[in-house]
């Protein structure tokens, strides 16, 4: 997969994700260890029947949905930190700057002391350089 300027801006997305996700994940665990368990499907307070065996599956089920995303969220994440480890310092810097710390053009200019003309350009001088890469 080509890296260009739109998966680079995934990557404040992924981990924004990644964070939901696993906060999601920690939270059906803890709902599955408080879950009470009625013995063999008998009849509990009015009649009605133990829930519990539907109620883990959709647990499990959730869980397993979470994990395999995580992975791939995780696979993404760590192609555009490679990528952008492959640059040299200046460009990593710029990069980290603009895509994983969310900074806007000028901001990341200003923080690295370049002109903004200077820091476009660099800008896109990198980006080519990542999409040539892959």
């Amino acid at each position: 997969m080509i890296m260009n300027k739109d998966r680079l801006q995934q990557y404040r997305y992924i981990r924004r994700e990644i964070l939901r996700l696993k906060h999601r994940q920690e939270g059906l665990r803890r709902h599955a260890g408080r879950a009470v368990r009625s013995p063999d499907k008998t009849p509990v307070k009015g009649g009605q029947w133990d829930i519990y065996p539907e109620i883990m599956d959709k647990i499990i089920a959730l869980d397993a949905t979470i994990a395999a995303r995580l992975c791939d969220l995780y696979s993404e994440e760590a192609a555009i930190e490679k990528a952008i480890a492959a640059l040299d310092s200046r460009g990593r810097l710029l990069m980290r700057y603009r895509y994983l710390d969310g900074l806007t053009l000028e901001e990341t200019a200003e923080k690295l002391g370049y002109e903004y003309a200077y820091a476009r350009r660099m800008h896109g001088n990198y980006l080519r350089e990542l999409k040539n890469e892959q």
